[in-house]
């Protein structure tokens, strides 16, 4: 969508089939956008080279970090951007359906979650509104709200920050 907008787009996933498919859907497309595979705790290091960034978007990558992991991350996305540049984030909440499931790593962190769109992937942080607020604090015009879907023939419910907000 950015790269049809024409915006230069770069991104970065750990998954090789990710960004192979990222590559073929821009290629027919005809369209243009730098894809690395690699780790988004290094982000800085990986797009240093390219200019000052006009946005950066997140969904739902923070969330399978630690909250350590994720202040790292956010201030190379901080570094990243352009004064006036934007943030549009999405992360799971706490209290959505997996966040009491699996083995407990921390009090909102999980691994080898049994069951559900959360099986089999690592790492999930089940983020509070109060992790939220202190993680996003450097960013000024700071909005989050939520999103609210359900699951499993409308049984369970998952819950999305989403979190916008401008590096001045």
């Amino acid at each position: 969508f950015m790269a049809r907008e024409g915006f230069t787009v770069s991104g970065i996933d750990g998954s090789v089939t990710a960004i192979e498919k990222a590559r073929q859907r821009i290629t027919a497309e005809r369209l243009q956008a730098h894809f690395e595979v690699g780790d988004v705790a290094a982000l800085q290091k990986t797009f240093s080279e390219m200019p000052p960034y006009d946005g950066v978007i997140d969904v739902c990558c923070l969330q399978h970090n630690s909250v350590e992991n994720a202040e790292r991350i956010i201030g190379q996305m901080w570094a990243l951007l352009k004064t006036g540049g934007k943030l549009f984030s999405m992360l799971i909440a706490e209290g959505s359906y997996g966040s009491a499931m699996g083995e407990h790593v921390d009090s909102h962190t999980r691994v080898d979650i049994a069951e559900g769109p959360f099986k089999g992937v690592g790492l999930v942080h089940f983020f509070t509104i109060s992790e939220i607020q202190r993680l996003f604090a450097a960013f000024a015009d700071l909005q989050i709200e939520y999103s609210v879907r359900s699951y499993n023939e409308m049984h369970d419910l998952y819950k999305h920050w989403v979190v916008t907000g401008t590096k001045l």
